[in-house]
Order: structure tokens, then C-alpha cells, then sequence
């Protein structure tokens, strides 16, 4: 693939993200700055905040790369092989990933700012690494199922139950480790979420050989 081309597809990317669900997270997030109060908060109420709700992100974003669709030009078309298509999903996945970041390190600077005691580098790390495998748990439901609907409710029906176990079934794979002020857990999680990157890449492969 030529570097032109490489340009116009990331634009394209780019462009298809530009969506509904980037409008929800940046409202989520906003209203997160504005309920709630950052003032002097301890390391604990920013994990409670950031676990809990902020990694919400994740599942907004990575979990509708799948599903994304919009008017293909002629090159897009013409391109659409067993190869660029890999590279589109990486691509866009890495995009999505890189706006996690950006969002949470963000976040963390407005924390930060209203002097929130917390360790900077742990705590955002942390954060986008629970948005990151919620967002491919879904993304991962959604490609298998063939439903989107799907994806998102296994996000979420999984947060919500960590967040209700606290850890006791999960234990060492505990995603919201933060809240125990311990982020061994999440070397854990990198590994599920390299896993679930693996398995969608098989799936992609899998689904572009002929029938």
C-alpha cells in the first residue's frame, strides 16, 4: 500500500469516528468534571470515579470499531483485501486507543490541577487499561455475535459485576484493581487484552477467506 493511500484511509478512520458514540464519552467525561468534586480528593475517590465510570469510555469507543460503516469511496472499494482490511481494524482500534489516552491523562491533569493526591503515572494507566479491555471484551462479543447490542451489554453486565463482587470471583484478574490501591491486577488484564486483540485479528483473518 502506497503512502497516499495509508493517509487516505486514516482520514477515513478518522472520520468514521467522529460519531455519536465520540459525542457520549466527551459528555461523560464532562459531566464527570462537573459533578463530581476533585478538590483535594484522595488516591481512592479518584479510582472510584476513574474505575468505575470514566473507564466507561472504553466500552463507547472500542466496542463499535466492528460495526463502523459509512459511504465507501472507490478506493476503499478497490483496496478491501484480505490485508488492508487487518490494517483498517488495527488502525482504527490504535486511533480509538490513542483519544483513551488523551481523555484520561486529561482527566487526570484536571484532578491534578485541584490538587488530587494520587501517583499520576498508576492511576492513568490503570484507567485506560480497564477502559481498553472493557472496550475489546465488547468489541469482541460484538464481532462473534454479529450484534453490536450484544457487545455493549457484556461490558457493562461485566463491570457492573466486578463492580458488585469486588474482586472475589476474579481475584488476581480483578479489573478494578485500583480500588484495593493495587495495580498488580492489571499486568493481569494486559494479558486478556492481548488475548482478546488476538482473537478478533483470527476472526477478521477468518472471515475474509472464501467461501
Amino acid at each position: 500500500m502506497s503512502f497516499r493511500l495509508h493517509l487516505y484511509l486514516t482520514g477515513y478512520s478518522i472520520k468514521l469516528l467522529i460519531n455519536k458514540n465520540l459525542a457520549a464519552a466527551l459528555i461523560l467525561v464532562c459531566a464527570l468534571l462537573f459533578f463530581t468534586d476533585l478538590n483535594n480528593l484522595p488516591a481512592v475517590g479518584l479510582a472510584l470515579i476513574g474505575e468505575r465510570y470514566l473507564s466507561v469510555i472504553g466500552i463507547l469507543l472500542i466496542t463499535q470499531i466492528s460495526c463502523l460503516k459509512g459511504e465507501k469511496s472507490a478506493v476503499e472499494v478497490s483496496e478491501a483485501r484480505r490485508y488492508p482490511q487487518l490494517l483498517l481494524f488495527l488502525q482504527r482500534l490504535l486511533l480509538v486507543t490513542f483519544v483513551i489516552v488523551l481523555v484520561v491523562n486529561g482527566f487526570m491533569i484536571a484532578a491534578k490541577l485541584q490538587n488530587s493526591m494520587f501517583g499520576y503515572r498508576q492511576m492513568t494507566w490503570g484507567i485506560v487499561i480497564t477502559a481498553s479491555f472493557l472496550g475489546l471484551f465488547g468489541l469482541t462479543v460484538s464481532s462473534l455475535t454479529g450484534n453490536i447490542v450484544s457487545g455493549y451489554l457484556a461490558s457493562f453486565s461485566y463491570l457492573i459485576f466486578e463492580m458488585l463482587s469486588g474482586g472475589k470471583y476474579t481475584k488476581s484478574f480483578y479489573l478494578l484493581s485500583l480500588l484495593k490501591n493495587s495495580f498488580e491486577e492489571k499486568y493481569h488484564i494486559l494479558v486478556l487484552i492481548g488475548c482478546l486483540l488476538i482473537i478478533n485479528i483470527l476472526y477478521i483473518k477468518k472471515s475474509l477467506k472464501p467461501k
